[in-house]
């Protein structure tokens, strides 16, 4: 019996507005995955039960009716189909776990899940009519909907239980506010790479032994072109439906192209990790490419906002080439190696000066090195542009280590060039403004916990599940 047949309109009153959510990012899904294997014949398979397409669809359905029940039409028209198969994924991986540690669901939290959906209420309060009309509109049975419910809040309770006891210290609190708000000025002596370049010399019998010594740096990745149809995923259905039945019976790019009134397309040459001409990129497009056979007609498959049925035409295997062909690029790659010798060798004299002269402030080397220069900066803090050096956690994490005045005893290296730097000044964090900000931190951090936590419980899931998908799931462009 649906759960609104039983409901009393006290019971209504007691309810509170609770947000209830799961998701996991999906990188953490895909991330954890990437060296299973794959199976034919199902969906997927967790913990050796096996999900059939139409139950995998039946679930996909169940997602959108939720969303749009909890966030509206427009969040789930803007809704990615991969990101609703991420989704459905995990909402198995959890119910499974669920199921063995016999975790059940009380109607009184079933209600309070239904009566969180904002789409079910009218003038602040619940309404019964709108619900049913809502789902009927969405033609979806009260019970399957509700069974849909709690199979959620079954993975709810299942991620509360591993995740619990997560703690968050002051001393915490207090380094994530350092990190965000601490300010520092320098005063640096750069040894800039694209400078130096400008003075070296690579001849050509010095070229040609490092490319025999490092041959494999310069080989070219296997590389393949297509032919493509797209359309958008806001076309109509029924030509997207149609695309979709001709690319399954495998008929011609060019028969499928004439039905459906598109122009065929056709790549440059990519790698695996490029994106396609007119298309972008996207790994799992790319994954699906590169694993079909040539001249099939393969798909569809979604990237960015299109539905995509393509045909590999040419393929070109890796190679190594020859160095003729590439003296340019050893010439480069070898300058720039000499380039960041060059320059980790004169930064490091620069500090050999300075300890052997006791040096306490770089701008006074110019009194006994005058062609040198000594740059200042702005007052920057974490992850704020600096200049010469730009942004990179190395040089954050460095230069807020030292005490006001402090030269830092060694290079730095990175992307630009190397560099000798002292810290010359110093902003501390306002106390104040931290104990008002305070409570806002612990939650921040306390919430990056729980994300992490899920995500290794969810990675333990997977391992212990033994979970497989088949290639039709990845390829699943919608029902």
């Amino acid at each position: 019996m649906p759960m609104f047949a039983k409901i009393r309109q006290k019971d209504i009153k007691k309810m509170l507005w609770v947000l209830v959510g799961i998701i996991i990012p999906a990188f953490v899904l895909w991330g954890g995955i990437s060296y299973l294997s794959q199976s034919q014949g199902y969906a997927l398979k967790v913990y050796n039960k096996k999900i059939s397409l139409p139950q995998f669809y039946s679930l996909l359905k169940n997602y959108r009716v939720f969303i749009k029940a909890k966030y509206g039409s427009d969040a789930l028209s803007r809704l990615p189909l991969d990101n609703l198969k991420i989704m459905a994924i995990q909402h198995l991986l959890f119910l499974e776990k669920a199921k063995r540690e016999k975790i059940k669901v009380k109607d009184s939290q079933l209600l309070k899940e239904i009566m969180s959906l904002p789409v079910f209420y009218s003038r602040g309060k619940f309404d019964q009519n709108k619900y049913k009309d809502f789902l009927r509109s969405v033609q979806t049975p009260a019970g399957q909907f509700e069974d849909f419910l709690k199979e959620r809040i079954m993975a709810e309770i299942l991620l509360k239980k591993h995740t619990a006891g997560i703690k968050v210290s002051d001393e915490e609190t207090l380094r994530l506010y350092k990190e965000l708000n601490e300010q520092a000025k320098i005063d640096y002596i750069p040894f800039l790479y694209k400078e130096i370049k400008k003075q070296i010399q690579a001849g050509s019998k010095e070229l040609k032994d490092y490319y025999k010594t490092h041959k494999e740096d310069f080989r070219i990745p296997q590389k393949v072109q297509i032919k493509y149809l797209k359309l958008p995923l806001t076309a109509k259905k029924a030509l997207l439906a149609k695309m979709q039945k001709l690319a399954k019976r495998n008929y011609p790019l060019a028969k499928i192209a004439r039905v459906i009134n598109v122009k065929i397309e056709t790549s440059g040459f990519f790698a695996f990790t490029e994106p396609i001409k007119g298309l972008g990129f996207s790994r799992q497009f790319n994954l699906a490419v590169f694993n079909s056979p040539p001249g099939k007609t393969s798909g569809p498959v979604n990237i960015d906002n299109y539905r995509v049925v393509f045909s590999k035409t040419k393929e070109n295997p890796s190679y190594i080439p020859k160095f003729n062909e590439i003296i340019d690029r050893v010439k480069n790659t070898v300058v720039k190696s000499k380039a960041r010798q060059t320059a980790l060798s004169k930064a490091k004299s620069i500090l050999s000066v300075v300890k052997k002269k006791k040096i306490k402030e770089l701008i006074n080397l110019k009194k006994i090195m005058p062609g040198i220069e000594v740059k200042h900066s702005k007052f920057f803090k974490r992850g704020q542009f600096v200049e010469d050096m730009g942004l990179n956690p190395v040089i954050y994490k460095n230069i807020f280590s030292l005490k006001k005045g402090q030269i830092l005893p060694r290079p730095l290296l990175l992307d630009k060039g190397v560099f000798v730097i002292q810290l010359v000044d110093f902003k501390p964090i306002d106390k104040k403004k931290y104990q008002a900000q305070k409570k806002i931190l612990r939650q921040k951090i306390r919430n990056l916990k729980y994300n992490r936590a899920e995500q290794k419980f969810l990675q333990k899931i997977i391992k212990e599940s033994k979970f497989t998908y088949s290639s039709t799931l990845m390829a699943l462009t919608g029902h």
